[in-house]
Parts: structure tokens; C-alpha cells; sequence
């Protein structure tokens, strides 16, 4: 703990709030289980400031009291304003981003595709739209830090994230996050050519990958269900958090991430 913050690393599949699906499978929130952390820690209060997302893995910051929570809000919210990055992603990508560095802009909105509310590229929207808050002009950006022929380690960061963001981004790029079971079907092959198909034409299912990373992988097409988000919340910085100083907060990477890099043969060089 430092300076009534709190950090730790979120697990893959541990969504902040509780959906109404989520209870009838008897699944639990990080606010379910915040009371049992704050005993833990022996701490009377305990409220999330910053989390990733459900299915993403990370740097969860929660603070011991509301005025910590307060001014770590304040000055997130001026770094934006400032456009500086405080949250860096690492991602493994199935395909690798060309070229090595670039910004990712696309306009997103959430639709219903069959029963399902998915994140969409639209071409081209109204300023009616995006005054409405129906479409978001979106931004990130990426260094690919490491790859082989087929697969990339890369670092994303994005100064405000709409839902599913990074995942949609990348497809943009010819590539998909590893153990991404919900928008990878929108890169399709085509006379061995990958290619971008409208996201009405396809429906979510398991990844599919080449057999050649399965084998390098020791997977098989039905243990793919089973691969996890490999996009993990590796940073977070806290602008002049004291005496003007940053305070720059790491997470170490899950086993299942180091494993896939192993066996992928991409390295962090850190």
C-alpha cells in the first residue's frame, strides 16, 4: 500500500460490477469480493478507482479512502485532458500489426447482432450521432514489441477506452488478440489472403489459428474454447501523484501470458 492506494492484479473473467446473467450462473463481481479483500488487508474501507475490463487481465487500483479515491480520479482525469497515457497494455496478437508502430482511429458504436450487443467500425456516422453519444471517435496506439511469422507481442495504450476497444482495433489491423472468442471471426481468409468482413455477416465463435501455432502451442482446435484474453494491464501511471513526482505501478504478467510467450518464441525484452 502507498499512500492509501492499493493495487492488485485483476484476474481474466472477474467483471467490477455483477451483470444479471452473471447471478443466475452464480458468478461473482470485484465488488462482491471487495469486503473480503479490505478484511484481508485489515482495511475498514475499500472502493475501486480504475479496473480493467471483465475479460481482461491487470492493474486494478482501489483506494482506502474516498478522499484517496477522489484525488486519484482528479488527476487521471487530468492527464487526459492533457492527452497523457496513464495505462499501458500488453497484447499477444494472432497476425502481426503492419507497420511495427501507428495509431489505430476508428469511429465505434455497439449494436445488436443477432441476440448481441457488439462493438462495430462504422464508415462514416452523423456529428448527430457522436453529439448523442451513439458513436465514439476512438484512438490507439501501438508498438509491436516483439513477433515471429505468424504472432506479435504488443504494448497498446489509448487515452479513454470504449468498451471492447483494443479488441475491435486490431482487427483493423489484419490481427486478432489471442483467446479473443468474440471478434476474431471478423478476420476471415481468402485465397489465403486475410480480409476484414463486415461484423453482420459473421458470428462470434472460437478463435480459429493456423495448425502451425496450434502446434507450437500444444493446443488442439477443441483446448481453443478454453484460451483466455491474452490483453493484460502490465502499467499504470499516476501523475504527480507526490512532490510532483509520478508513480508508476507495474503488474507482473499471468503464467498462461509468459507460457504463450515461451512458446511462441516472442520475447519482452525488459
Amino acid at each position: 500500500m502507498i499512500d492509501g492506494i492499493i493495487c492488485v492484479s485483476k484476474p481474466v473473467g472477474l467483471g467490477v460490477h455483477q451483470r444479471s446473467q452473471d447471478s443466475v450462473a452464480n458468478h461473482f463481481s470485484l465488488l462482491d469480493i471487495l469486503p473480503d479483500i479490505a478484511t484481508l488487508l485489515g482495511e475498514k474501507h475499500l472502493q475501486v478507482v480504475k479496473a480493467p475490463e471483465k475479460n481482461c487481465s491487470g492493474i486494478t487500483l482501489l483506494a482506502t479512502e474516498p478522499s484517496v479515491a477522489a484525488r486519484l480520479d482528479q488527476l487521471l482525469k487530468k492527464a487526459k485532458t492533457q492527452r497523457i497515457h496513464t495505462r499501458k497494455y500488453w497484447a499477444i496478437t494472432v497476425g502481426v500489426p503492419r507497420p511495427a508502430t501507428g495509431t489505430i482511429e476508428a469511429l465505434l458504436a455497439t449494436e445488436e447482432i443477432g441476440n448481441r450487443k457488439m462493438v462495430v467500425v462504422k464508415d462514416q456516422t452523423s456529428q448527430g450521432s457522436i453529439q448523442r453519444g451513439e458513436v465514439k471517435k476512438t484512438s490507439t496506439e501501438y508498438a509491436v514489441l516483439d513477433h515471429n511469422d505468424s504472432c506479435a507481442l504488443v504494448e497498446l495504450t489509448s487515452l479513454k477506452a470504449y468498451k471492447h476497444q483494443m479488441q475491435v482495433h486490431m482487427t483493423t489491423k489484419l490481427c486478432s488478440i489471442l483467446g479473443d472468442h468474440t471478434y476474431s471471426s471478423r478476420i476471415q481468409t481468402v485465397l489465403g489472403v486475410p480480409v476484414v468482413v463486415d461484423a453482420r455477416n459473421v458470428q462470434p465463435c472460437t478463435q480459429l489459428i493456423k495448425k502451425e501455432i496450434l502446434h507450437q502451442m500444444n493446443l488442439t482446435v477443441s483446448m481453443m474454447s478454453s484460451v483466455p484474453l491474452h490483453l493484460h494491464c502490465v502499467a499504470m501511471t499516476i501523475p504527480k501523484w507526490r512532490n510532483g513526482e509520478d508513480l508508476v505501478i507495474t503488474a507482473p504478467l499471468p503464467k498462461y501470458f509468459w507460457k504463450s510467450l515461451k512458446l511462441l518464441n516472442l520475447e519482452t525484452h525488459t
